[in-house]
């Protein structure tokens, strides 16, 4: 699977929180992308935010939802159709909130309906390792105590198991070693809470997360911070389309060809050898190659004349395909490479759903926006996406920005990133939506025509956004807002 991300040995990710509220197996998104996940007997999320399954004002740790389970029958499952999860070393984690004196498990490693290798909580709420294959069983003299968060970590190298609560190791062991037979993965089953749960084919020190996991965006991946060919740029007007770009007409190999130049009004208007362009299939009029929809992909110019030009490398890798035909509404945008930008005034214009640029230096925007496309998209796909899917896909919206800065970049309170700048009681914050009330944390992943706002990918050397220049980011009751990811030295 090609991805933009670099997980370091993460083989699976999960902070239940997406895909969204009532979206297909909500909550349960495998960050990896490796592993799918479904829910088993009375597995609910929980929260204090609306919306959620089951209400709780100690729930989640990290997030807006969290996994809860009360029973034996209630867990949530993987069938390790990647192998994620047959390996010899790993390191696994995850928070548990116990909410009674109940026995259950915490994970279990599955061989067909038998537990190959088990963490659980005992009637007493002490910590119990147990393996049938290995005919294993040990309990730790510590007790997790009731309705507060503890971060529990299982560990197998070699010979040896440890179990690790709040990073103070509690069970020791040894193993025969060697590859568990494992057809799956189980995830709660006791009376619990549980959140942030990582699976790891490496080591790791037994620290106590103070965050989520993330993987990390991967910058040659993403092309770099630019040449800074393009200059300077100093904006301060409404409408700035700085992207040349065009519809593809066709695209064989490193052959592309437009129907038409939809030309800069503040940039360079044609292309030229050595100028950059991001390919990216924005939508589609009917569900052909629906997959494709929101996958983006960045080349350089070989050379150009008119309609045709040459691009350095199929787009194989990112698409898995090097052929297009007109039907695959796939658009081609000159991607201006600036070595510096200061915004005053006015808004990015993201013409067929695209602001593309990269900067080899600072860029700052104050008292500015971005202005989304007039018209619709209407949405043929079913992909449930979540913040941390912006570096491999973007999908069809209203507009998408992304900034590749190699300098500082740098929005005031005053910008408004992910929407023009206007009256806010219109417009709902970035990266929430779908609920009538615009000050909750929920999003819908369904297709459907109605307006969905900004995607926003900003990655920078170092980060200075203020929290208001992301507060603008979809239109406002019962429309969808868009996605943030944001990448960069924050301190």
């Amino acid at each position: 699977m090609y991805t933009r991300r670099i997980f370091t040995g993460i083989k699976s990710l999960l902070h239940f929180d997406f895909p969204h509220f009532n979206a297909k197996d909500s909550g349960l998104k495998d960050e990896t992308g490796l592993e799918t996940w479904t829910r088993s007997g009375s597995a609910m999320s929980a929260s204090k935010h609306v919306p959620a399954d089951f209400a709780s004002t100690i729930a989640p740790k990290f997030g807006y939802r969290c996994l809860y389970t009360k029973s034996a029958n209630d867990f949530i499952q993987s069938t390790n159709y990647s192998g994620s999860f047959s390996t010899d070393k790993f390191d696994t984690e995850i928070f548990i909130c116990p909410q009674s004196s109940t026995a259950g498990y915490i994970l279990a490693f599955m061989n067909g309906n038998s537990e190959s290798l088990a963490l659980s909580l005992t009637s007493s709420r002490a910590l119990r390792v147990s393996s049938s294959s290995w005919s294993l069983a040990s309990e730790s003299s510590f007790i997790v105590p009731l309705n507060s968060w503890h971060h529990v970590r299982l560990q197998v190298t070699g010979t040896t198991l440890k179990v690790f609560a709040d990073g103070t190791q509690v069970i020791g062991v040894n193993v025969p070693g060697g590859k568990l037979p494992v057809t799956g993965m189980r995830i709660g089953g006791a009376h619990s809470f549980f959140d942030e749960f990582v699976f790891r084919n490496n080591i790791q020190n037994a620290f106590v997360p103070s965050q989520p996991v993330q993987g990390v965006l991967d910058l040659t991946k993403m092309g770099g911070y630019g040449t800074g060919a393009d200059g300077e740029f100093y904006g301060n007007a409404d409408s700035m389309n700085i992207n040349t770009c065009g519809h593809v007409d066709s695209l064989k190999g490193v052959n592309a060809c437009v129907t038409s130049w939809n030309a800069s009004n503040c940039a360079a208007k044609s292309l030229s050898p050595g100028d950059e362009v991001m390919f990216f299939a924005v939508n589609h009029s009917s569900a052909i190659n629906k997959n494709l929809t929101g996958l983006y992909a960045f080349r350089r110019v070989i050379s150009s004349d008119g309609l045709s030009f040459i691009i350095d490398s199929p787009l194989e890798t990112e698409f898995g395909q090097s052929e297009f035909a007109n039907n695959n509404w796939l658009y081609a945008f000159r991607v201006p490479n600036f070595s510096r930008v200061n915004i005053t005034g006015g808004n990015l214009y993201a013409k067929f759903q695209a602001s593309a640029f990269r900067c080899s230096g600072d860029v700052t925007i104050s008292n500015a926006g971005t202005k989304f496309m007039s018209a619709n998209p209407t949405r043929y796909d079913d992909f449930d996406l979540s913040h941390s899917d912006l570096p491999d896909r973007m999908i069809s919206s209203r507009g998408n920005l992304i900034v590749i800065c190699g300098g500082t970049f740098t929005a005031d309170s005053s910008a408004m990133l992910g929407h023009a700048k206007t009256s806010a009681s219109l417009y709902r914050p970035a990266g929430y939506g779908g609920a009538d009330n615009y000050s909750q944390p929920v999003m819908i992943g369904s297709p459907s025509n109605k307006y969905y706002g900004f995607n926003i990918l900003i990655a920078a050397k170092k980060l200075r956004i203020d929290s208001d220049s992301l507060a603008y980011g979809a239109d406002a009751q019962h429309h969808y807002s868009g996605l943030c990811y944001l990448a960069g030295d924050m301190n």
